[in-house]
């Protein structure tokens, strides 16, 4: 985008050299003409309109250029505007996506400190019940003899 600005900057100074040759020549025929001072003006009349139409094409070129800057630095100036939303945007996002992170590895572990607690719990429960069933084999052995 930057180098097409470049470009028609260029563009724009070739134009103005131009249009400032084109002028500095009509100048020449002008003073050419009142110094010449011949009845034969159709020949410079001709001459003066010539000059004066390729100023005009020039100068309308130069407008065009002039407003086609304008309007890539007005593009270039959204985009910036763009990505300094975006790049807030995007920041927000990452910050909150670490905190749902974070979250969730609290989450993990405490899920895998309670499955571990169960675990033990049921070892626990398993050699009781063991215990149990060995003091009621005993107590009915006992009873039997």
């Amino acid at each position: 985008m930057l180098k097409g600005i470049e470009k028609e900057f260029s563009r724009n100074k070739d134009l103005g050299s131009t249009y400032s040759d084109m002028f500095s020549e009509f100048q020449k025929a002008k003073k050419a003409a009142i110094q010449a001072d011949s009845t034969d003006y159709s020949s410079l009349t001709s001459e003066l309109k010539r000059q004066k139409h390729i100023y005009s094409r020039l100068h309308g070129k130069i407008n065009e250029v002039k407003a086609d800057v304008k309007a890539k630095r007005d593009k270039i100036n959204d985009v910036r505007k763009n990505r300094v939303i975006l790049d807030g945007v995007y920041s927000k996002i990452e910050s909150e996506m670490c905190k749902k992170i974070k979250e969730l590895l609290d989450i993990v572990e405490k899920a895998e400190a309670q499955q571990k607690k169960k675990l033990e719990l049921i070892v626990g429960m398993s050699e009781i019940k063991e215990k149990a069933a060995n003091k009621k084999e005993e107590v009915s052995r006992r009873n039997r003899n």
